[in-house]
């Protein structure tokens, strides 16, 4: 999840609705869990986006292509530490000892969204609805199997981890 903040919020919104077209999760609401942090700001003729201690100078006009191509170069290659491992939300990867293990979009969802929410968890209902959102019925052991495939998973990597659900809540414990 990609937060964007902008000095002009047409803009934050025009952007926010480019990149999810790319794939690429954003939210415009600061309360939200988010891996990363994009600032937008216009100033007559130049496009400034900051992200941690990175600046991205564009000279306007220029292409949508050109600025998504440098911004997802570089948030490509920038992992977020999680316990013992490193995790890049943007190429679906985990580099655990020195080992890196790519993953499918499923198992992307659910690392991701057990990581925006470790310290409270994450309703396995809601993970449910995100991953299947078209599902008419819910039905929790299909979850349950994806998730043990990704526990095996991660196991080809050395990572030890576990799923634990309390009170509909679902937590992920490095061992």
């Amino acid at each position: 999840m990609i937060l964007i903040e902008s000095n002009n919020n047409f803009v934050a919104k025009i952007f926010a609705s480019l990149f999810e077209q790319r794939k690429l999760f954003v939210t415009l609401d600061k309360s939200s869990n988010h891996f990363f942090n994009l600032k937008l700001n216009i100033e007559s003729n130049i496009l400034k986006i900051v992200h941690a201690e990175k600046n991205f100078i564009f000279k306007l006009p220029t292409t949508f292509d050109h600025i998504f191509a440098d911004i997802y170069d570089y948030l490509s290659i920038s992992n977020i530490q999680f316990s013992s491992l490193k995790y890049n939300p943007i190429v679906q990867s985990i580099i655990f000892s020195k080992n890196k293990i790519y993953l499918g979009a499923i198992h992307n969802s659910i690392i991701k969204n057990l990581i925006l929410n470790s310290e409270l968890g994450f309703d396995k209902v809601v993970l449910y609805r995100i991953i299947w959102p078209n599902d008419k019925d819910i039905q929790l052991n299909k979850l349950d199997t994806h998730m043990t495939n990704l526990k095996n998973k991660l196991k080809e990597i050395n990572l030890n981890v576990q799923f634990v659900t309390s009170s509909g809540k679902v937590q992920l414990i490095i061992n």
